[in-house]
């Protein structure tokens, strides 16, 4: 009858080989899980805080750029000029429009929300001046255009962007 010796070579081998084909296994396990949680995160990154700043991004091209065509309407020399910059400012409209309606889709905690709203009324009440400012311009008075530009205008532009900026 044989007899079990712990102490052959044999013997410790397998148990060495059993012993590394567990931690293998468990750190392989371990592994797996981890790379699940980096997925999760990382899926929420890309969800969701990737094309809320991609968005960001967009608004604040769109709304420096409606800054920019409301100067050149001012600066205008000719009606077709100013037809042109018409056209412009209300593609840029539509794309603040789109952008804005595009982030309000994501979700958002409450602080997000908050300055969200903040930046929308801020951006409305620029909207409001620079009618005001391209009215003055249409109708030929182009020095309180040129004002109200510098002055309200530049104000309400400011706030708007410095909300966007917080956001």
């Amino acid at each position: 009858r044989a007899r079990f010796n712990w102490r052959s070579i044999q013997v410790r081998v397998s148990g060495a080989f059993v012993l590394f084909l567990l931690i293998s296994l468990t750190l392989g396990l371990f592994g797996i899980w981890e790379l699940g949680q980096l997925n999760r995160v990382s899926a929420l990154v890309r969800d969701r805080w990737l094309e809320s700043t991609r968005l960001l991004g967009d608004l604040n091209n769109f709304t420096s750029d409606y800054r920019a065509a409301e100067a050149s309407y001012l600066l205008s020399a000719t009606p077709a000029e100013r037809s042109e910059i018409d056209h412009e400012l209300a593609e840029l409209d539509g794309q603040v429009a789109r952008a804005q309606q595009d982030y309000q889709a994501l979700p958002h905690d409450s602080a997000e929300r908050r300055l969200y709203r903040s930046f929308s009324a801020s951006w409305s009440a620029y909207k409001r001046v620079a009618s005001q400012v391209l009215d003055h311009a249409r109708a030929g008075r182009l020095a309180a255009g040129r004002d109200l530009y510098l002055s309200g205008s530049r104000r309400t532009y400011d706030g708007a962007s410095n909300a966007l900026g917080f956001l």
